[in-house]
């Protein structure tokens, strides 16, 4: 199932699109760009000297409290994630671990799994035949499918 998925979103753009749309008709979009961003920084060299800079972006723009595009996760790894980046901003020399996003990954997910992705494959918009499991069928998410 995890490969569905990752066929849909990342390798089928034409129903990608359309979830995307669906997501923004939700107001949730912001998962799909949050899962999409922490999948291209975990995959960055971790000798990448880019890789700071993209993990503050994102922290800035989807976990800290009233970003514009805050993505909903528990207050601990809220409160985790936030203890890592008041360090960094004293080391800039830090160094970050690969499974930095991971539990806000596995939380988003879930929660974009279960609610809006189930609902857009029981609407199954246009017609489209989608290639993530069948309608009706619930599709669990593991943050390592990003």
């Amino acid at each position: 199932r995890k490969s569905q998925f990752e066929s849909f979103i990342y390798n089928k753009t034409t129903e990608r699109d359309l979830f995307i749309a669906y997501l923004a008709s939700e107001l949730s979009v912001e998962s799909y760009y949050f899962l999409k961003e922490t999948k291209d920084w975990k995959e960055m060299s971790l000798d990448s000297p880019e890789r700071i800079a993209q993990a503050i972006q994102i922290y800035r723009t989807f976990i800290e409290t009233e970003s514009l595009l805050e993505v909903n996760i528990s207050g601990t790894v809220k409160e985790d994630l936030k203890q890592v980046f008041v360090v960094l901003q004293e080391h800039m020399d830090t160094e970050l671990p690969p499974t930095l996003f991971d539990a806000a990954v596995s939380q988003v997910s879930n929660i974009l799994s279960a609610g809006p992705f189930e609902r857009y494959l029981n609407k199954n918009p246009d017609g489209l035949e989608l290639s993530a499991g069948g309608r009706g069928e619930a599709l669990v998410l593991s943050h390592s499918a990003f």
